[in-house]
């Protein structure tokens, strides 16, 4: 179960069952976890809950047209929550204006059903590749933060003009001076 996590977890959020199922195969085969639910608010109700527990890279895989929540109103959800977990749609009968707002919100792809395979295992390397980018940015973050963290009021006071682009001998002068 391990390296499934490690390799990716793919959320599947469809209406339909069969469609759910279908992908499950296909994912589990390929070596990938993966979830699966009927509607975008079960999504939202187990949110915290799935993100503390499953380290590793992780995507969604989105019907557009849901009763209750689309998937273009999970986006805008995700989006207020600052939840950046890369998003591909899917969908069978929706218009050029959904994609479109789809892609400008961020999504990895837009895939009309029926589609091959191949197509999808391609955008779900995309968008398992950019959110591994995003936890290593994540990471880097809190590192960073970790080490300031530690150091006193008056070595902020000299990193902030260390970042501010000020010379040396001018930081030194700052210090004797005071100002």
């Amino acid at each position: 179960e391990a390296a499934r996590y490690a390799k990716g977890r793919i959320t599947i959020i469809d209406d339909d069952q069969a469609i759910r199922h279908a992908l499950s195969a296909l994912l589990d085969f390929e070596g990938y976890a993966t979830t699966s639910l009927e509607s975008a608010l079960l999504y939202l109700d187990q949110l915290e809950e799935a993100a503390s527990l499953f380290p590793g890279p992780h995507c969604i895989l989105l019907d557009v047209k849901m009763p209750e929540l689309t998937g273009l109103e999970l986006q805008s959800a995700l989006i207020e929550l600052s939840e950046m977990t890369p998003l591909i749609f899917m969908s069978g009968g929706s218009g050029a204006s959904e994609a479109v707002t789809a892609f400008r919100r961020g999504a990895i792809d837009f895939l009309i059903k029926p589609f091959e395979d191949q197509e999808l295992l391609k955008a779900i390397q995309r968008a398992l590749e950019k959110s591994r980018e995003q936890q290593l940015d994540l990471e880097h973050h809190q590192k960073i933060g970790a080490q300031l963290s530690l150091l006193s009021q008056r070595e902020k006071e000299i990193a902030a003009m260390v970042a501010k682009g000020k010379l040396n001998r001018d930081i030194a002068n700052s210090i004797v001076t005071g100002k």
